[in-house]
């Protein structure tokens, strides 16, 4: 639930504060697994198949950046030799 006071989220468990209500699913779901209603598992899954996407795509950037460098020292060693 978002706290009036200060814009953030507090866990009903443990009363947590979190800066989003997607942050605040992602640790109700690890932390407090089995008290979750319904709603509360299904906001859990939805925040965590958006993670595990945004994860996906940072890892492939990341992939491609290392490349990329990897390359860019390879051409670099090509030329001063």
């Amino acid at each position: 639930m978002p706290d009036d006071t200060t814009n953030t989220c507090r866990c009903e468990y443990c009363k947590t504060p979190f800066p989003t209500t997607d942050r605040l699913a992602l640790h109700q779901g690890v932390e407090h697994e089995a008290q979750l209603t319904a709603d509360e598992r299904a906001a859990f899954e939805d925040a965590y198949d958006a993670e595990q996407e945004a994860l996906g795509l940072f890892r492939l950037k990341a992939l491609l950046a290392l490349v990329l460098v990897y390359f860019g020292f390879l051409m670099v060693y090509g030329f001063v030799t």
